[in-house]
């Protein structure tokens, strides 16, 4: 779908755009002038193209594709660490995984990093991937303010449908995904997948 996407929406959106950027009155003050609504057509489709970009990055992300779950979570740390000041622990083990698999677990990583950086306020994030027995073990903590987690089945804020979106990302897989909380003591996510590494 994301291929789809990139290669015949993708296109067709930026064509129009250049289409637009090349009209022979395009000079910005008397396009503005004489055509408004053409600048303003020209603007949607330029939003349009970028969020489009968007939506196919963060479905399957290119840089997953190419360096694969382990070195494209190491990076997205390391600059969290640099846009926040947080200090991160980053232990993972070197694993081959089907893209599925690789998927999955990089949005639900993915989605604990934004609610620390957007709602934990701590100072200390810690990220281990592991395998052991044919499960995949992944723990994502921060020593934040934590919350409480009687509304997580409701999925009533948008850092509660976060922690419930984990979960049916985990159940897809055949497995688990469980939060431990508590205002004032931290928040851990911690997720085990059924898998035997190659």
């Amino acid at each position: 779908l994301c291929l789809e996407l990139h290669d015949s929406v993708s296109q067709t959106i930026a064509s129009a755009y250049q289409l637009l950027q090349s009209h022979p009155a395009a000079s910005a003050t008397s396009l503005s002038k004489t055509h408004p609504e053409t600048v303003r057509a020209a603007t949607l489709i330029k939003q349009a193209l970028g969020e489009l970009r968007e939506v196919i990055n963060s479905v399957v992300p290119h840089i997953l594709n190419e360096l694969g779950l382990v070195e494209t979570l190491r990076r997205e740390l390391k600059q969290f660490q640099e846009d926040t000041g947080c200090r991160v622990q980053f232990d993972a083990l070197s694993m081959v995984l089907p893209m599925e698999v690789a998927v999955a677990l990089y949005r639900i990583v993915h989605e604990a990093v934004t609610n620390v950086k957007k709602h934990a306020q701590s100072d200390r994030l810690m990220v281990t991937i592991g395998e052991r027995d044919g499960i995949i073990t992944v723990r994502i903590k921060d020593w934040g303010v934590g919350f409480d987690p009687t509304p997580l089945d409701g999925a009533s804020t948008g850092q509660t449908s976060g922690l419930f979106s984990m979960r049916k990302r985990a159940e897809l897989l055949r497995g688990v995904c469980q939060v431990r909380t508590g205002p004032g003591h931290g928040t851990e996510v911690l997720v085990r997948i059924p898998f035997q590494c190659c």
